[in-house]
């Protein structure tokens, strides 16, 4: 009868154990995580422009004037090109005291001298071939300054869904040549998380550059902002037959 109840308790022991290991082995959790990578190479076809204009003077209304007639000196110079206003856009508006410091009585004082009105500009260029021929325009109105030009792409989303996707094939391919190795197939997709793609910008070139463009040439040479780097990331869980 002891002989009995040992062989029944172990008996019992062996299949909880065996029950025990068979539901670790989990059909749902039988997966396989990979990343994706996409990238496209394209050729810059866009440049903003961030410009300013300014104008000093004692009256407020005086400085304002001149601050405005230089901005209509640059819807001239657009409209000379061909180029619409509708890109133009302003960034900031400014009107300051301007004050200078004056020794009095062995002490320096502060004495408000005028005023100084300025306008952050930004423009946007989808005409490349225009570009060294503006900048040398707006070089030589010496009232207009160029603080930066940088390059981008004019309809990043087709270049964005173009590296998605190419990072989306990265991501099977990979699964499926891993998988292959274990004597599996891939099943359904279980999860994907998408990392931010990156369009990249070029550093911005200053306004000591667009002078020297102004003086290689009376015409301006066409400008080349070559090409950028678009990717993509994708981290894929796939499920295993």
């Amino acid at each position: 009868m002891y002989r009995s109840l040992i062989f029944v308790a172990l008996l019992l022991t062996f299949q909880s154990a065996c029950s025990h290991s068979d539901s670790a082995i989990d059909s749902s959790q039988d997966t396989i995580s990979v990343s994706g990578i996409g990238e496209v190479e394209v050729k810059s076809d866009q440049a903003t422009l961030r410009l300013e204009i300014s104008a000093e003077n004692k009256l407020m209304a005086a400085a304002k004037s001149q601050a405005d007639t230089r901005y209509q000196t640059l819807l001239d110079l657009l409209d000379e090109h061909r180029l619409s206003t509708d890109e133009l856009t302003l960034t900031q508006l400014n009107i300051n005291p301007v004050y200078e410091w004056r020794p009095v009585n062995g002490d320096n004082k502060r004495f408000q001298t005028g005023y100084r009105v300025s306008r952050s500009l930004s423009f946007e260029l989808n005409d490349l071939e225009k570009l060294a021929s503006l900048l040398e325009a707006l070089a030589g109105t010496q009232t207009i300054e160029i603080n930066s030009v940088s390059r981008g792409i004019q309809d990043p989303s087709a270049v964005i869904e173009e590296a998605t996707a190419k990072a989306a094939a990265d991501a099977k391919s990979r699964a499926a040549f891993i998988a292959k190795q274990f004597g599996r197939d891939l099943g359904e997709v279980k999860s994907v998380q998408a990392h931010h793609s990156n369009v990249p910008f070029a550093q911005e070139r200053t306004d000591r550059y667009a002078a020297s463009i102004a003086k290689m040439s009376d015409s301006g040479p066409t400008e080349h902002l070559g090409s950028q780097k678009v990717s993509a990331s994708l981290n894929v869980v796939f499920k295993l037959k």
